[in-house]
């Protein structure tokens, strides 16, 4: 699980409140799947002492800022990237299983 900013967002904080969780919960907040952590592999996520020097690694230094405390993040192109990806293939494997259901279903 990789999480593109560690420091605590406004959203993360007010939903966090809503869904009646502490907002001191964890040093992040509460992580919004698709939006601020994504699933990814272990060789996507190489990271040593907080960075990398793999350039496939999400944390590579020209995409991962580490600014010191909790205030370290990826460079928003490569946040929006993962994010469309994640929500392509939940897209596209929801609509899969939806399809697949579909046919069979008529073979019955």
């Amino acid at each position: 699980m990789h999480h593109v900013k560690y420091k605590r967002s406004p959203l993360r904080r007010l939903l966090g409140l809503l869904l009646f969780h502490s907002p001191r919960a964890t040093v992040s907040g509460r992580e919004i799947i698709g939006y601020d952590a994504f699933p990814i592999c272990e060789n996507c996520h190489h990271n040593v002492y907080g960075q990398s020097d793999r350039p496939n690694s999400v944390h590579y230094k020209k995409v991962w800022k580490q600014l010191g405390g909790l205030d370290n993040h990826n460079v928003p192109s490569l946040t929006w990237r993962l994010r469309f990806k994640f929500w392509f293939w939940v897209i596209v494997l929801r609509t899969g299983r939806f399809l697949f259901s579909l046919f069979r279903r008529k073979k019955k």
